[in-house]
């Protein structure tokens, strides 16, 4: 892998903007004033007063010369002092002044630039003679007439595109930031899940051992498949639904070695679609009801999973016995279910539903996660 290869994978994506837009600043605000020139030399020669090409040309660059003056006085030192450091009163005396001063400049410009060259072009003869600069600055009404709408037209539109493009990219920056604020929390949130999955699942593992199980290589073998889940597929950020799916079947065999006859476990399957998923919540739902339903003082306990994954909507369902004078689970604090609801807020916003159910001994938890 090239080095410029390798500095791009391990770019941040916000200094990947950063870049991107620092590289293409410069070419976009040449393209911008290329298309003002062209503007202006349309209107001058398709205009009343029927100028050359030649004309049209130096009247659209002398004009430019204040405008660029006036659009970034007006966007890199007015705009910011009014905007961000809250200055109004000063920084309108400043705009005040600025037009005032560049529309005195671009008549300058014009009356000793444009026009002389325009003559010396043509050959014609001046029929006024040319204004004294003193006169130019007291000539109010034609300063403000005519070149304050030259000195603003344009850098109004400048700045225009400049505040969209600066809101914009602050958008693109707060989701960039909430993004990876939402990637910290998964992550934590897993790291808090997979010991305690993990210590569970060596717990059973060390039951077996202590009585030469003849099915403790079954279940080695199933712990290293959720090892291998626990260690590498948990870290993506989604996951086809058939390995959630199978890591389910393996921690409940596995669960069912340790529980022997004294629980009854029912779990059906049906993937229509394989839709990806957050990795552990299935698993999650599941470690819970072993734990507040196979691992409490139920008589005769038992567990019913099911999943079915479409096109529209993947819908999980665990429902298992509990004992009445155990605190419900959905009140209790640490881990489990609230962990659970923190991770599928933090990833699918408003598009699932978790919902709890406590009657009679029986407890159910019904998760669905719409696909749009």
């Amino acid at each position: 892998m090239s080095d410029k290869l390798r500095n791009l994978c391990e770019m941040d994506f916000s200094d990947y903007l950063i870049a991107y837009r620092s590289k293409y600043r410069i070419k976009a605000h040449i393209l911008f004033w290329l298309a003002v020139v062209l503007l202006s030399v349309t209107t001058n020669y398709f205009g009343d007063k029927n100028y050359s090409i030649i004309q049209a040309l130096v009247y659209a660059i002398t004009l430019l010369i204040s405008q660029l003056l006036s659009a970034y006085f007006l966007a890199y030192f007015i705009f910011p002092r009014f905007w961000d450091q809250r200055k109004y009163f000063s920084s309108i005396l400043l705009w005040l002044l600025g037009v005032y001063l560049l529309s005195v400049f671009s008549r300058i410009l014009v009356v000793y630039g444009a026009e002389p060259i325009i003559f010396r072009l043509t050959g014609d003869v001046p029929v006024d003679e040319t204004e004294p600069i003193a006169v130019i600055f007291t000539d109010l009404y034609k300063l403000f007439k005519v070149y304050f709408y030259f000195t603003l037209s344009i850098p109004f539109v400048f700045l225009a595109f400049k505040f969209f493009k600066a809101q914009h990219e602050l958008y693109e920056k707060n989701l960039v930031l909430e993004n990876q604020k939402i990637i910290s929390e998964l992550e934590l949130l897993k790291a808090q899940l997979n010991p305690h999955f993990l210590f569970n699942t060596l717990n059973n593992i060390y039951s077996l051992s202590l009585y030469n199980s003849p099915q403790t290589s079954d279940a080695i073998g199933r712990l290293s498949g959720i090892l291998d889940y626990l260690l590498f597929q948990s870290k993506r950020r989604f996951v086809p639904v058939s390995h959630e799916w199978k890591i389910v079947v393996d921690y409940c065999e596995l669960e069912r070695l340790r529980y022997d006859q004294d629980l009854k476990l029912e779990m059906t399957c049906e993937v229509e679609t394989d839709t990806d998923i957050i990795p552990l919540i299935l698993v999650s739902l599941v470690e819970n009801a072993f734990k507040h339903g196979a691992g409490s003082e139920t008589d005769s306990p038992w567990i019913k999973i099911s999943l079915k994954s479409t096109t529209e909507c993947i819908g999980f369902e665990v429902t298992n016995t509990y004992v009445e004078h155990v605190a419900p689970i959905e009140k209790q604090q640490g881990l489990g279910l609230q962990n659970i609801q923190r991770q599928l807020s933090l990833t699918y916003g408003g598009k699932q539903t978790l919902n709890f159910n406590r009657e009679n001994g029986i407890f159910s938890v019904a998760l669905k996660i719409n696909r749009s």
